[in-house]
């Protein structure tokens, strides 16, 4: 790695991609090699980041020196050079950038908006393939707003009644899977969540695409609930 190496980083929307297994190989195997070729860095000193000339003393407040557009990451060894940093960094945009020509159709929709703690809220999800050809394994992540909350046992009777094939939940997602979606169909599904705590929530924004294909996706806003006592 040179003493200095600028980054450009794109700020866009999470496009939620999958690695294949053989992708991932590869880059496994690029790393062995590097680290065969280079097993020691010359610097043992810590890299100082940088995003638009700006030092970054903490990584995680780089938020605030982000602007729409391009930005300029920099990493610096102060003396020498160092090995490859994987640098990362994510984000939820409440409003996404939402395909202009889409090939398959997605809305998220809440019975109501306004609850009292206790109360039974229902979440219309639906999924619609409008051209004459057949989708593959078709993916949907659904922001759940914080205040509410899912019973595992209904996600597990939605399998048994063949309403998703598999379903996984983590970071306030819930994540359904169906296997296809043929020509000119479509796929409604309930969701039923109970209102927990008093407030008001939005949603992360929800996301469907074929898993094979992820250029043909739609996001949606995140659902909105206001919960009173």
């Amino acid at each position: 790695m040179n003493k200095n190496q600028n980054v450009e980083i794109s700020i866009k929307p999470d496009k939620t991609e999958y690695l294949p297994r053989e992708k991932v190989v590869m880059k496994m195997r690029a790393l062995t090699e590097f680290y065969k070729a280079y097993l020691k860095a010359e610097s043992s000193e810590e890299p100082q980041f940088f995003v638009n000339n700006t030092e970054l003393k903490i990584l995680s407040t780089i938020g605030q020196f982000l602007k729409k557009g391009n930005n300029e990451l920099k990493i610096k060894y102060p003396s020498g050079s160092g090995l490859p940093i994987l640098f990362s960094y994510k984000y939820n945009d409440l409003i996404p950038d939402k395909n202009p020509n889409p090939e398959l159709y997605f809305t998220t929709t809440l019975d109501k908006s306004k609850d009292k703690i206790g109360d039974n809220v229902r979440m219309t999800i639906k999924i619609e393939n409008p051209i004459l050809l057949n989708f593959g394994m078709i993916t949907a992540k659904i922001g759940i707003p914080a205040g509410l909350t899912m019973d595992p046992k209904n996600l597990k009777a939605m399998i048994e009644r063949n309403e998703i094939a598999y379903y996984e939940i983590f970071d306030n997602y819930l994540v359904l899977y169906w296997y296809k979606l043929n020509a000119k169909k479509n796929i409604e599904v309930h969701l039923d969540t109970k209102a927990e705590f008093a407030g008001k929530y939005t949603g992360k924004a929800n996301h469907a695409f074929e898993y094979y294909f992820q250029q043909n996706y739609q996001w949606t806003n995140g659902v909105v609930v206001e919960i009173s006592e």
